[in-house]
């Protein structure tokens, strides 16, 4: 109701507190809890659990949610074009307090609670994989995006869930959300972020062109840029980079090296 979306905006952040703090009465506390989603029209927070379980699909498992800034970013994240392409709703948490939240709550009527930015999630339906490229094709191109990106991450894997960005970064099941890495970042400058896995969509032109690259000229400088691109765009999508302009040199180089292979070709 009207009434309950006013007093949810007054005193939301408090019943959150509420949830995260007093576990005897959590299950009744969690019937107030209320949220902004990917199928709500405005900014408003009005979808409840109870509405979102019933909404659920029968072979969904798990409530999807995902950790943010801003509704608006949220809702330009590579991670949601799976769910967004399959109906499927995902909370969006952007409030301070979220992530502490979410790390307190486990299930709601049976359903596990599951971050859309964690390597390990089930989705119903997997992205079919119309990439075309042979076994040792995958396998080659995932090996030397790794070893040009070294330990800067824990892993390469073609995705399931994208659909038209050409990479994304996913969470490792034991590391803590980005927003939430943003936030100890600020609090202490020496906090190093957590390496998470680099998801790429085989099926995107870039990396079906790197693909042909890695096996006409193993040794182009170039795919070492083009990965680096991709990568730093990622780690900017998630707020990860400590200095957004540091992408503009090599982003420089980068379009030189592509319009002289225009100019040559």
């Amino acid at each position: 109701s009207e009434s309950y979306n006013q007093f949810w905006k007054e005193f939301g952040v408090l019943l959150k507190e509420g949830v995260s703090a007093d576990f005897g009465n959590r299950s009744k506390l969690m019937n107030l809890l209320r949220f902004n989603s990917s199928l709500s029209e405005g900014a408003t927070a009005d979808v409840s659990l109870k509405d979102y379980v019933s909404r659920m699909r029968d072979e969904q498992k798990e409530i999807y949610y995902i950790v943010g800034p801003s509704r608006e970013s949220l809702q330009h994240h590579p991670n949601l074009e799976y769910f967004r392409k399959q109906s499927l709703e995902v909370l969006f948490l952007h409030d301070h307090i979220d992530d502490f939240l979410m790390n307190e709550l486990r299930d709601y009527d049976g359903k596990a609670f599951k971050s859309i930015s964690q390597a390990d999630i089930d989705v119903p339906d997997p992205i079919e994989d119309t990439s075309q490229m042979s076994t040792e094709q995958r396998e080659v191109l995932l090996h030397k995006i790794k070893q040009q990106l070294g330990d800067r991450i824990k892993d390469v894997i073609a995705s399931k869930r994208l659909v038209d960005s050409p990479c994304s970064l996913v969470n490792p099941q034991e590391n803590m959300s980005a927003h939430m890495e943003r936030m100890m970042k600020m609090v202490n400058e020496e906090y190093q972020i957590s390496k998470r896995n680099l998801e790429v969509n085989l099926k995107h032109p870039i990396l079906q062109n790197l693909s042909k690259l890695a096996e006409d000229n193993p040794k182009s400088e170039f795919f070492g840029q083009a990965v680096e691109q991709l990568f730093r765009s990622a780690m900017l999508v998630e707020g990860l980079l400590d200095n957004p302009t540091e992408l503009l040199p090599d982003l420089y180089d980068f379009m030189e090296a592509a319009i002289a292979h225009q100019l040559t070709s």
